[in-house]
Protein backbone atom coordinates (compact mmCIF):
# COMPACT_ATOMS: atom_id res chain seq x y z
CA UNK A 1 0.00 0.00 0.00
CA UNK A 2 1.22 3.78 -0.69
CA UNK A 3 2.85 5.10 2.34
CA UNK A 4 0.46 8.10 2.29
CA UNK A 5 -2.69 6.17 2.16
CA UNK A 6 -1.25 4.07 5.23
CA UNK A 7 -0.37 7.24 6.92
CA UNK A 8 -3.78 8.90 6.58
CA UNK A 9 -6.40 5.31 7.02
CA UNK A 10 -3.65 5.05 10.42
CA UNK A 11 -4.39 8.31 11.56
CA UNK A 12 -8.38 8.23 10.43
CA UNK A 13 -8.18 5.10 12.75
CA UNK A 14 -6.11 5.96 15.19
CA UNK A 15 -8.43 9.58 15.89
CA UNK A 16 -11.86 7.59 15.15
CA UNK A 17 -10.94 4.53 18.04
CA UNK A 18 -9.81 7.01 20.62
CA UNK A 19 -12.47 8.86 20.71
CA UNK A 20 -14.68 6.22 20.47
CA UNK A 21 -12.71 3.72 23.18
CA UNK A 22 -12.04 1.34 20.11
CA UNK A 23 -8.53 -0.27 21.55
CA UNK A 24 -8.18 -2.75 18.65
CA UNK A 25 -8.66 0.40 16.32
CA UNK A 26 -6.17 2.60 18.47
CA UNK A 27 -3.51 -0.50 18.03
CA UNK A 28 -4.10 -0.93 14.70
CA UNK A 29 -4.45 2.68 13.41
CA UNK A 30 -1.09 2.83 15.48
CA UNK A 31 0.43 0.15 13.08
CA UNK A 32 -0.52 1.61 9.94
CA UNK A 33 1.10 5.20 11.01
CA UNK A 34 4.55 3.12 11.52
CA UNK A 35 3.93 0.89 8.42
CA UNK A 36 3.20 4.07 6.48
CA UNK A 37 6.60 5.75 8.23
CA UNK A 38 8.86 3.17 7.36
CA UNK A 39 7.14 2.77 4.06
CA UNK A 40 7.85 6.97 3.09
CA UNK A 41 11.29 6.70 5.26
CA UNK A 42 12.60 3.48 2.81
CA UNK A 43 11.23 4.21 -0.28
CA UNK A 44 12.97 7.56 -0.40
CA UNK A 45 16.42 5.95 0.55
CA UNK A 46 15.68 3.11 -2.54
CA UNK A 47 15.15 6.01 -5.09
CA UNK A 48 17.86 8.14 -3.80
CA UNK A 49 20.70 5.72 -3.30
CA UNK A 50 19.75 2.61 -4.63
CA UNK A 51 20.24 0.82 -1.22
CA UNK A 52 19.71 -3.10 -1.42
CA UNK A 53 18.91 -2.98 2.32
CA UNK A 54 15.95 -0.51 1.45
CA UNK A 55 14.20 -2.79 -0.83
CA UNK A 56 14.88 -5.44 1.45
CA UNK A 57 13.68 -2.85 4.65
CA UNK A 58 10.15 -2.31 2.00
CA UNK A 59 9.83 -6.05 1.22
CA UNK A 60 9.47 -6.89 4.86
CA UNK A 61 7.42 -3.73 6.24
CA UNK A 62 4.99 -5.06 3.49
CA UNK A 63 5.42 -8.53 5.03
CA UNK A 64 4.56 -7.01 8.25
CA UNK A 65 1.42 -4.76 6.84
CA UNK A 66 -0.04 -7.95 5.77
CA UNK A 67 0.59 -9.89 9.24
CA UNK A 68 -1.02 -6.63 11.11
CA UNK A 69 -4.02 -6.55 8.82
CA UNK A 70 -4.58 -10.11 8.98
CA UNK A 71 -4.82 -10.07 12.71
CA UNK A 72 -7.03 -7.74 12.86
CA UNK A 73 -9.18 -9.26 10.07
CA UNK A 74 -9.05 -12.31 12.04
CA UNK A 75 -9.77 -10.90 15.88
CA UNK A 76 -13.01 -8.91 13.64
CA UNK A 77 -14.30 -12.01 12.07
CA UNK A 78 -14.40 -13.73 15.72
CA UNK A 79 -15.94 -10.92 17.11
CA UNK A 80 -19.14 -11.10 14.75
CA UNK A 81 -21.78 -11.85 17.05
CA UNK A 82 -25.55 -12.86 15.99
CA UNK A 83 -27.25 -11.41 19.05
CA UNK A 84 -24.98 -7.69 18.00
CA UNK A 85 -26.30 -8.30 14.69
CA UNK A 86 -30.13 -8.79 15.47
CA UNK A 87 -29.91 -5.73 17.44
CA UNK A 88 -28.49 -4.17 14.35
CA UNK A 89 -30.76 -5.36 12.04
CA UNK A 90 -33.92 -3.75 15.11
CA UNK A 91 -32.55 -0.06 14.05
CA UNK A 92 -34.25 2.44 12.28
CA UNK A 93 -34.24 2.93 8.95
CA UNK A 94 -32.96 -0.95 8.41
CA UNK A 95 -35.90 -2.41 10.75
CA UNK A 96 -38.53 -0.72 9.13
CA UNK A 97 -37.10 -1.96 5.42
CA UNK A 98 -36.77 -5.53 6.85
CA UNK A 99 -40.64 -5.20 8.15
CA UNK A 100 -41.62 -4.83 4.41
CA UNK A 101 -39.45 -7.84 3.47
CA UNK A 102 -41.11 -11.31 3.52
CA UNK A 103 -40.50 -13.08 6.90
CA UNK A 104 -39.38 -15.75 5.48
CA UNK A 105 -36.24 -14.07 3.96
CA UNK A 106 -35.70 -11.80 6.81
CA UNK A 107 -35.16 -14.81 9.14
CA UNK A 108 -32.89 -16.18 6.02
CA UNK A 109 -30.75 -13.15 5.95
CA UNK A 110 -30.53 -13.11 9.76
CA UNK A 111 -29.14 -16.58 9.63
CA UNK A 112 -27.02 -16.06 6.55
CA UNK A 113 -25.66 -12.84 8.02
CA UNK A 114 -22.53 -13.87 9.95
CA UNK A 115 -21.54 -16.34 7.14
CA UNK A 116 -21.73 -13.06 4.71
CA UNK A 117 -20.09 -10.82 6.69
CA UNK A 118 -16.93 -13.39 7.87
CA UNK A 119 -17.01 -13.98 3.87
CA UNK A 120 -16.57 -9.99 3.42
CA UNK A 121 -13.46 -10.38 5.91
CA UNK A 122 -11.73 -13.37 3.89
CA UNK A 123 -11.87 -11.23 0.70
CA UNK A 124 -10.59 -8.42 2.69
CA UNK A 125 -7.78 -10.55 4.10
CA UNK A 126 -6.90 -12.39 0.65
CA UNK A 127 -6.77 -8.65 -1.40
CA UNK A 128 -4.42 -7.66 1.67
CA UNK A 129 -2.47 -10.72 1.30
CA UNK A 130 -2.36 -10.72 -2.25
CA UNK A 131 -0.94 -7.11 -2.37
CA UNK A 132 1.19 -6.87 0.17
CA UNK A 133 2.74 -10.32 -1.14
CA UNK A 134 2.71 -8.55 -3.94
CA UNK A 135 4.27 -5.31 -3.40
CA UNK A 136 7.15 -7.11 -1.02
CA UNK A 137 7.64 -9.52 -4.45
CA UNK A 138 8.21 -5.65 -6.70
CA UNK A 139 10.38 -3.94 -4.06
CA UNK A 140 12.86 -7.64 -3.81
CA UNK A 141 13.02 -6.95 -7.90
CA UNK A 142 13.51 -3.16 -7.68
CA UNK A 143 17.15 -3.70 -7.51
CA UNK A 144 17.37 -6.47 -9.78
CA UNK A 145 17.16 -4.75 -12.98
Amino acid sequence: MSAYSLLVFGALSLLFSGVLGGLAGVLVGAALLLHGGVELWKRKVLIAERKVAAAKALAVNQCLLAVTVLVYLLWAALQIDSAEIASILQREPIKTILQAAPKDSVELMEQLLPTLLRGCYLIAALVTLFSCLGMAFLYRRSLKR
